[in-house]
C-alpha cells in the first residue's frame, strides 16, 4: 500500500491540515489548523485510506495530532476519523493516539477531551 500524504496548498495552507501516513510504519502525523467550511472533502480521502489499511488488523498505528485548531465542521469529521480507529482496535488492531497542544491553551485540552470521550477513544494529551 501507498503512503497517503497529503500537503497543505497556497489555496489551504492557513484552513487545512498537513497529513503524512506512512503504509509501511503505520505512523500518521497530522498537523496545522483545519477550519475549512467543507471538511467532509478534505478527510474523506484519509477516511477510505484508513479503512482500507486497517482491513488487516495485524497492522500497529499511531496517530500524532497536532492540530492546534478546528472548527465545528472539522470536529465531526475528526470523530468520523476517531471511530474509524475505534473500529479498527475493536477488531483486534492496536492503536496508539497522543495529541500534541500548547499547554496555555486550556481549552484546546478540553476540546481534544472532550471528543476523545465522544469517540470512546484513548487519547493521550501531550502538552508542549
Amino acid at each position: 500500500m501507498e503512503n497517503l500524504i497529503i500537503e497543505a496548498t497556497e489555496e489551504n495552507s492557513f484552513t487545512s491540515p498537513s497529513i503524512n501516513f506512512s503504509a509501511e510504519t503505520g505512523l500518521c502525523q497530522i498537523g496545522g489548523e483545519s477550519f475549512m467550511n467543507n471538511s467532509y472533502e478534505f478527510y474523506h480521502p484519509l477516511i477510505e485510506w484508513i479503512e482500507n489499511y486497517t482491513a488487516d488488523v495485524s497492522r500497529k498505528i499511531k496517530f500524532i495530532f497536532s492540530i492546534t485548531y478546528y472548527n465545528t465542521s472539522s470536529s465531526k469529521s475528526l470523530f468520523e476519523l476517531l471511530d474509524t480507529l475505534k473500529c479498527f482496535e475493536e477488531n483486534g488492531g492496536e492503536l496508539y493516539i497522543e495529541w500534541h497542544y500548547d499547554i496555555n491553551d486550556e481549552e484546546m485540552g478540553d476540546d481534544i477531551t472532550d471528543l476523545a470521550l465522544s469517540a470512546e477513544v484513548d487519547i493521550t494529551l501531550m502538552p508542549i
